[in-house]
């Protein structure tokens, strides 16, 4: 705790020592200034030596020691970089200095350049218990786009004023890290990229589809983001998913026209390690996933099969003649009952079309059969499952119509109608000549029961009105 000069052979010059000392940790505390001298005079051998102790015991300021000397203070650049050793620019990192106890220093963010400047800090100095120049650095805060740092950074500036760093290591072996950080050196603090989900929406054949629109959330991770209302987009990106022990649920908020909808949710985990987890049931024909890891992205192409449909055609049970101008409706009847769906056979292939129907059941009826046959009274129940899977059965049996070999892509299948019959009284239609008939029937047997009552009478004529006699 003491400072010795010797000097041999002086002669007759004169000595001047000036000296500054600078404060130790707590020592203003415990003394009450900055800085302070404590010379011992009358130490000098030899009776011509004079000792002229300038400001014995006292404070060191002004004039008497040069001045007041200001604690040495040194600084450390850091480079924030993702993992490719590229800095991190115009996207800023907030760290947080501690000393040796992890008590709050200070606060630093990085500059555009993605550099990060430490300054104010000391060098070791040891005073009992107490230590200077010892530090730790935590980022609080990443860059948008990458994952948070778990990491703590030690920096120590020595006694020989060299600042060492590196990752803290183990308890018991906390600098097996640390290397020193020379003059125009940057050490690099790397982020990880968080993940990124990038959609695409198909349809079976992998052509590109537009005007889905989808949602993703995590409630445990604070995550809820929906893609805009673009009629024009076929593909969608989520950024920044953070490692979650939630699942992540993607749903498909609005289908393309004519297309199933996602029939379920799909789920995935961000594990804390960079893995990503599909947690749904896989399924090829619905979706199909594939991470790539050097991009931090995770691709996932939704498949949407087009809306269920089919076709109806009318013929004839005379040669399978096709017939135009026969009426169908198609009418919703589950979950809920709509609005009903017209149609009429065209006359040059006697088809009708039912396209783009949501999943639930309706029936298929016809409400007016071609000119010159009879109407058919067989209803259909159509039934589209979650899938898009259409199937029509024959009512009140519920017999399975067979689709026919087409080269349309849709379940065909076709109604007979019979022909009205030909008659020797005038045609008049279906109805009219029914009213015919029972005219004629009705004329029938009114004559059968006079015939009934009196057949003598009814027969010669009138009793009462026959007069002559007989010879």
């Amino acid at each position: 705790n003491y400072i010795r000069f010797e000097f041999q052979h002086t002669t007759n010059r004169t000595i001047l020592i000036q000296m500054k000392v600078k404060l130790q940790p707590g020592w203003s505390t415990r003394n009450g200034g900055k800085y302070y001298n404590n010379f011992w005079g009358n130490k000098g051998y030899g009776a011509s030596v004079n000792n002229a102790i300038i400001s014995e015991n006292g404070m060191t300021t002004g004039i008497a020691a040069g001045g007041e000397m200001q604690l040495s203070q040194y600084s450390l650049t850091l480079r924030k970089t993702d993992l490719n050793h590229q800095s991190i620019k115009n996207n800023y990192a907030l760290f947080r200095l501690y000393d040796k106890d992890m008590q709050k220093c200070a606060d630093f963010m990085t500059d555009a350049d993605g550099k990060l400047l430490l300054d104010g800090m000391s060098r070791y100095i040891r005073n009992g218990t107490e230590e200077t120049g010892i530090y730790y650095l935590k980022e609080i805060d990443a860059p948008n786009g990458y994952e948070l740092s778990t990491r703590i950074y030690k920096i120590v500036i020595n006694a020989q004023e060299k600042i060492l760093f590196g990752e803290k290591g183990p308890a018991g072996n906390e600098d097996v890290n640390l290397q020193e950080a020379t003059a125009g050196t940057h050490p690099e603090i790397p982020n990880r990229k968080l993940y990124s989900v990038r959609l695409r929406k198909t349809d079976e054949a992998g052509n590109a589809k537009k005007g889905a629109r989808f949602r993703l959330q995590n409630v445990a991770a604070g995550y809820d983001m929906t893609t805009p209302a673009a009629k024009d987009v076929s593909e969608f990106v989520f950024y920044n998913l953070k490692p979650s022990a939630a699942d992540y649920v993607l749903t498909e908020e609005e289908t393309p026209d004519g297309y199933v909808p996602l029939p379920s949710a799909i789920t995935f985990k961000v594990n804390a390690d960079g893995s990503i987890l599909c947690t749904s049931a896989p399924d090829p024909a619905v979706y199909k996933t594939e991470l790539k890891e050097d991009e931090r992205v995770f691709e996932m192409t939704v498949i949407n099969k087009k809306m269920a449909g089919f076709r109806v055609r009318k013929v004839s049970d005379h040669g399978n003649k096709v017939l135009g101008g026969a009426i169908f409706v198609l009418t919703p009847i589950a979950p809920t009952a709509g609005s009903e769906i017209v149609k009429v056979t065209s006359y040059g292939s006697g088809s009708a079309y039912f396209e783009n129907l949501a999943p639930g059941q309706y029936r298929l009826s016809e409400r007016q059969a071609p000119t010159g046959y009879y109407k058919s009274h067989v209803t259909y129940l159509v039934e589209v499952d979650a899938s898009g899977n259409l199937s029509i059965k024959e009512e009140p049996y519920l017999t399975p119509v067979n689709s026919e070999i087409s080269s349309i892509p849709m379940l065909n299948f076709s109604i007979v109608n019979e022909k009205e019959r030909k008659s020797a009284l005038p045609f008049t239609g279906g109805g009219g000549r029914a009213v015919f008939g029972y005219s004629g029937l009705l004329l029938m047997l009114t004559s059968g029961l006079l015939l009934a009552k009196d057949p003598v009478r009814s027969f010669l004529g009138k009793g009462n009105g026959i007069r002559g006699r007989v010879r």
